[in-house]
């Protein structure tokens, strides 16, 4: 967070998937984000906001500083739709997605369930 304050760019991401790095990797960025934020006792809304930024919005503009994000006239339609409240909701339940949208076309959709007997 320091380094956040301090006006850099910090982001976080995993690419692993099973694999002898990471044995218990999904390929799920709110899988890694709330383990992100457990371990930096991202604890407030704002720190999870911050988090999730991290994820997202912050990553994309290390890979494409000068590109455009969010949603808006003129900029790629590429975004999932998360089936949570707020930001600290889909990082706590690793919420489902039920589109993800590449370049307008919904390629992909994820659904967390659990069974109570």
């Amino acid at each position: 967070r320091e380094m956040v304050d301090m006006g850099i760019n910090i982001a976080t991401a995993q690419d692993t998937i099973c694999d002898g790095f990471h044995l218990y990797g999904t390929g799920d960025p709110l899988d890694y984000g709330l383990i992100g934020a457990y371990t930096g006792q991202y604890n407030t809304p704002d720190t999870a906001r911050l988090m999730f930024d991290m994820l997202t919005t912050r990553s994309m503009k290390i890979f494409d500083p000068d590109a455009s994000y969010g949603i808006e006239v003129g900029n790629d339609a590429d975004l999932n739709i998360i089936d949570a409240d707020n930001v600290q909701e889909a990082l706590r339940t690793r919420a489902s997605r039920p589109y993800v949208i590449r370049h307008g076309k919904v390629i992909a959709s994820f659904e967390r369930k659990a069974t109570l007997y």
